[in-house]
């Protein structure tokens, strides 16, 4: 007992003495310029802006932000300026109609805003993702898709692709008393590959609704790969291979990366990727092809 007493108060001693007061600093840093915004090939490309949000505030959501400038140039030539959508019903949402981008291009966007400091960001877009072909097999377990593409030679390239799938099924309405008949879209793919960026493994396979990857060793060559789906003969599948910027594939798997720590207290913070200059975000460019395959 007597060395008990002891131990115990040297054991509180310790715990005293290892005690450190560590300093944090409570000044806000000023807010940012936040922004959204992926070229592609469509109709009309959007822009989102809103302002950043200090991690002391209580209040984490997207604030938006009306009256900005949306400037975009196309080899530091303006283009033109994005157009705010509706201040009232969709404030921070800005869109710009009609934009023919350019492979090997570099695009630039200067967001001002009477409250902030302006943001800047530029990337060159890349080459559109050559033709694919492709094959299947159907089992029990579903499909085996293979598909195979040529790289573009002697540049970097970065892509995604995915395959889903559109299906209806059918629930009971206990208010309506009636049958609900609903459309939904299934992305979700597997593959034995593993040169895949951003899939997680699941019973020994590599899943996800969009894989990344990019030509690193195979720039010029012949990129094939085979995809597993859970759907068979009869139902239809859209093919959608993807080439982006570089900037988009960074951002993109940063934030894999950062929904994945979600919640685990002794991951390490993740800083989802950013390419603006005095501000937050992504600005980057993409080209789509896409194919749709009746499986027979």
């Amino acid at each position: 007992m007597y060395y008990f007493k002891y131990i115990t108060a040297a054991i509180f001693m310790i715990t005293i003495s290892c005690e450190k007061e560590i300093p944090f600093k409570e000044e806000e840093s000023a807010s940012r310029l936040v922004v959204q915004a992926e070229l592609t090939q469509a109709d009309t490309n959007y822009c989102l802006v809103s302002q950043s949000v200090s991690i002391l505030s209580n209040d984490f959501s997207a604030k938006t932000l009306s009256n900005a400038k949306v400037e975009i140039f196309e080899n530091d030539v303006k283009l033109g300026e994005f157009v705010e959508y509706n201040p009232l019903t969709r404030p921070g949402v800005y869109y710009y109609s009609n934009l023919v981008l350019t492979p090997l291009t570099n695009y630039k966007l200067v967001v001002s805003h009477p409250d902030f400091e302006s943001a800047e960001s530029s990337f060159t877009m890349p080459s559109k993702a050559n033709d694919i072909e492709y094959s299947y097999e159907i089992s029990e377990r579903g499909t085996d898709l293979h598909v195979a593409f040529t790289d573009q030679a002697n540049e970097i390239n970065n892509y995604g692709i995915s395959v889903y799938y559109t299906g209806t099924s059918t629930y009971y309405d206990y208010e309506l008393e009636d049958s609900i008949e609903v459309t939904y879209d299934d992305y979700f793919i597997c593959t034995q590959e593993t040169f895949f960026d951003n899939t997680a493994n699941i019973n020994g396979k590599f899943c996800g609704l969009e894989l990344l990857f990019d030509d690193k060793n195979k720039d010029g060559s012949r990129i094939s790969f085979t995809l597993e789906k859970g759907v068979g003969s009869g139902d239809t599948l859209n093919i959608q291979l993807n080439s982006y910027s570089e900037g988009i594939i960074k951002h993109r798997l940063s934030l894999d990366k950062y929904w994945q720590t979600e919640g685990n207290f002794f991951a390490e913070p993740v800083q989802v990727y950013s390419n603006f200059t005095n501000g937050f975000g992504i600005f980057g460019g993409y080209w789509s092809y896409e194919k749709e395959l009746v499986l027979e």
